[in-house]
């Protein structure tokens, strides 16, 4: 299964748009629009490559808890988007892999279960990439780190390099990657 990913799906790269503005921090408003921007590393892949980054990097192990219920709040909004654009356009929706071929009439729906296989064979991509950016996010001021090692962090050597990543976020930070981990072991994605 594959789309066009993002490739750097994160919450800084999403804008919301809300109902309505609002001075009052006690008072929350729902999201009615989305718009995804820098768009410097789309590919085509599996949607699990953006899939499994934005919700490991912006998760728990409580909030991972609920995996299957995320998964199928996913899905659920997946399937509301290709239904209305097939009603929309006057297409068929063959819902399933085993039930769409390169010869199929319509448009392809993953189901759940294709959705769970997905991260079967992809998550290990967004745990590769939380390894890096999760402990960053967890400093104060990461520029600051490099810094204190004489620049920032392309300009510093390799080793400088390795050696701050390796203990960035200290025990906190290695903790958030073994629950990652962890959680790659239980669901059977790795």
């Amino acid at each position: 299964m594959a789309v066009l990913c993002h490739g750097d799906f994160c919450r800084n790269n999403v804008l919301f748009k809300y109902s309505e503005q609002t001075t009052d921090v006690t008072e929350t408003s729902s999201p009615i629009d989305v718009l995804f921007f820098d768009l410097a590393t789309i590919r085509y892949s599996s949607p699990v490559i953006d899939l499994s980054f934005f919700i490991y990097l912006n998760s728990n192990p409580e909030i991972r808890l609920h995996w299957n219920q995320i998964l199928q709040s996913y899905h659920d909004g997946l399937r509301t988007s290709v239904e209305a654009f097939a009603d929309k356009n006057n297409i068929n929706v063959i819902e399933g892999k085993s039930n769409f071929t390169s010869s199929s009439d319509g448009i392809f729906l993953p189901s759940l279960e294709d959705v769970h296989q997905e991260f079967v064979y992809h998550a290990i991509y967004g745990f590769m990439l939380c390894s890096f950016f999760l402990p960053v996010m967890m400093v104060d001021n990461p520029s600051e780190v490099f810094s204190e090692e004489g620049g920032e962090f392309w300009n510093v050597p390799e080793e400088v390099r390795h050696k701050v990543q390796s203990t960035m976020a200290g025990e906190e930070g290695t903790k958030a990657l073994n629950h990652l981990v962890q959680h790659l072991v239980d669901m059977g994605f790795v």
